[in-house]
């Protein structure tokens, strides 16, 4: 029992550290997801070619590349928070892929219909959709 309170402090900062890190990466690796994903159903070849080639490329072989032939060095937090965005925002990119995919293409000729730019057509017509169809995808399971 001892043992268990003396390392208490330790493993309390270590939650709050993993919670912090949990909390930035979200943040940063969903908006940055929605981008990816709509580069990769983008009908421009280089940018799809770019952000397929994004998806394929895993952390840690990028990390090792660039800290032996570029010669970045991360601090750990740094790396791991890097590390960490790369991984869930290529994640999140083919989940987000999939759902701009599956919106019925009448939505996007009855936005065409109403005039609205590919802007106000994303922001108020296929994100809400895309969004509702991965809550609900995610509460079946």
């Amino acid at each position: 029992m001892n043992y268990i309170i003396s390392i208490m402090p330790s493993l309390l900062s270590g939650a709050k550290m993993t919670l912090i890190l949990f909390l930035w990466t979200l943040i940063i690796s969903i908006p940055l997801g929605i981008i990816v994903s709509l580069g990769l159903i983008s009908h421009f070849k280089i940018l799809y070619l770019d952000y397929a080639w994004y998806t394929i490329v895993t952390t840690i072989n990028l990390y090792f590349l660039w800290a032996t032939i570029i010669g970045i060095i991360f601090q750990r937090y740094n790396a791991a928070l890097f590390a960490f965005i790369l991984n869930y925002t290529a994640y999140f990119a083919e989940i987000f892929r999939s759902g701009f995919q599956s919106v019925p293409i009448g939505q996007y000729e009855s936005a065409y219909v109403l005039q609205l730019t590919k802007w106000q057509t994303l922001r108020h017509i296929i994100i809400p959709q895309v969004s509702k169809m991965l809550y609900r995808q995610s509460a079946t399971k």
